[in-house]
C-alpha cells in the first residue's frame, strides 16, 4: 500500500493520530504506529479504514460521503467508472474533483482503469465500456450554492498558511511567474518547469525528484535544506540564491549561471556541472562526492574547509580561489598540470598522484 512517500497505513495514522509536520520525530512516530496497526488489522481492514477517512473534495470525507456527494449513491451502487473516478480524486482533490475539474477527473479515471486492465484486474471489454461511460454527477455536487467548493478553498489556504506538506506530481509548468511565493516543503515529482520565474521564492526544504528545470530564474531564491534527486537544471539563472544545507544527488546542471550562491554545508554527490559559472560562490564545509565540473568558471569561489579529493576539474577556469584552513588533499582529483599548480598556489593544498 503506497501513496506518495508513505504507505497507506502511514497515511491512515497521519490522518487520524498525527499532524502533517514534516519532521523526523513525527515521521518516526508514524512508522512505529503503522507497524503496531499492521499487527492488529489486516491490509483489507486498513484500506477500508483509510477509504472511510480520507478527503475526496466537495466537503466529503470517506468513500460513503463521496459516493453520495458526487453520484447520489451508496458505494455498493457505484459503477466501475464511478469507483475509478473517486479513487483518482484522493491524489489531489483540488485538481481531480469532478465538480471543479471534470476533464482532469475523467483523464485520471481513465488512467486508473488502464492500470487496472494492465494488472489484469479488469477485462479489456470492461475497460472499454467504463472509459466510454459519460460523467454524470449528482446535481447538488455542481451547485454553485453548495459549500463544498468553499471548504476546498479554505483547506487549500489553511495548508499554505500552516506550511503543511504538499506534493505536485507530473505537472508541466511553463512561463509561470511565482516571484516571492512561499513554496516551502513542497515536493515536486516528475515535473517540468520551463521558463518559470522563481525569483526570491521561498523553497526551503522543498524536494525535486526526477524533475527538469529549463531556463528558470532562481535569483535570490531561498532553497536552504532543499533536496534534488535525478534532476536536470539547464540554462537556469540563480544569482545570489541560498542553497545552504541542500542535498543534490544524481543531478546534472548545464549552462547555468550560479554566481554568488551560498552552498554552505551542502551535500553534493554524483553531480555533474557543465558550462556553469560558480564565480564568487561559497562552498564552505560542503560534503563533495563524485563531483565533476566540465568547462566551468570558478573565479573567487570559496572552498573554505571543503575537501576537494576526487573532484574532476576538466577544462575549468580557476582563478582567485579561496580555501583557508582547508587541510584537504587533491588525491584522486582530475586536473591538468597547470591547474594543479594553480590550485596548490591558491589553496595551499597537497597534490598527490
Amino acid at each position: 500500500f503506497e501513496q506518495g512517500a508513505s504507505t497507506i497505513t502511514q497515511q491512515l495514522i497521519k490522518l487520524t493520530h498525527l499532524t502533517s509536520d514534516k519532521t523526523i520525530s513525527r515521521k518516526a512516530q508514524e512508522i512505529v504506529l503503522a507497524c503496531q496497526l499492521e499487527k492488529v488489522l489486516s491490509k483489507e481492514e486498513i484500506l477500508e479504514a483509510y477509504l472511510n477517512t480520507v478527503y475526496f473534495g466537495n466537503g466529503a470525507y470517506g468513500i460513503g460521503a463521496a459516493a453520495e456527494a458526487y453520484f447520489g449513491k451508496v458505494p455498493g451502487e457505484l459503477t466501475l467508472a464511478e469507483g475509478a473516478l473517486l479513487a483518482g480524486i484522493i491524489k489531489s482533490p483540488s485538481k481531480y474533483a469532478p465538480h471543479l475539474h471534470p476533464e482532469n477527473a475523467v483523464s485520471r479515471r481513465d488512467h486508473i482503469l488502464a492500470a487496472m486492465a494492465e494488472q489484469g484486474l479488469i477485462a479489456p471489454e470492461a475497460l472499454e465500456s467504463a472509459a466510454a461511460e459519460p460523467l454524470r454527477l449528482k446535481a447538488q455536487a455542481v451547485d454553485a450554492g453548495a459549500d463544498g467548493w468553499y471548504m476546498d478553498q479554505v483547506l487549500l489556504e489553511a495548508e499554505a498558511a500552516l506550511g503543511l506538506e504538499a506534493e505536485i506530481t507530473g505537472w508541466q509548468l511553463t512561463g509561470l511567474d511565482l516571484t516571492g511565493a512561499d513554496l516551502s516543503r513542497i515536493t515536486f515529482e516528475g515535473c517540468v518547469l520551463e521558463r518559470c520565474r522563481l525569483t526570491a521564492c521561498q523553497l526551503d526544504g522543498a524536494e525535486f525528484r526526477d524533475c527538469l528545470l529549463r531556463g528558470c530564474e532562481l535569483s535570490s531564491a531561498r532553497l536552504s535544506g532543499s533536496y534534488f534527486s535525478r534532476c536536470i537544471l539547464q540554462g537556469c539563472k540563480g544569482l545570489g540564491a541560498d542553497l545552504s544545507r541542500s542535498k543534490l544527488t544524481n543531478t546534472a546542471l548545464r549552462d547555468c549561471v550560479l554566481r554568488a550562491v551560498n552552498w554552505d554545508g551542502a551535500s553534493l554527490e554524483k553531480l555533474v556541472l557543465r558550462d556553469c559559472d560558480l564565480s564568487e560562490s561559497w562552498l564552505t564545509e560542503c560534503r563533495l562526492k563524485q563531483l565533476a565540473l566540465e568547462d566551468c568558471t570558478l573565479t573567487q569561489t570559496n572552498f573554505f574547509r571543503t575537501p576537494l579529493a576526487g573532484m574532476d576539474f576538466t577544462r575549468c577556469r580557476l582563478s582567485g580561489l579561496v580555501c583557508t584552513e582547508n587541510g584537504a588533499e587533491l588525491k584522486g582529483a582530475i586536473v591538468t598540470p597547470e591547474q594543479a599548480v594553480e590550485l596548490a598556489r591558491l589553496l595551499g593544498l597537497v597534490i598527490r598522484p
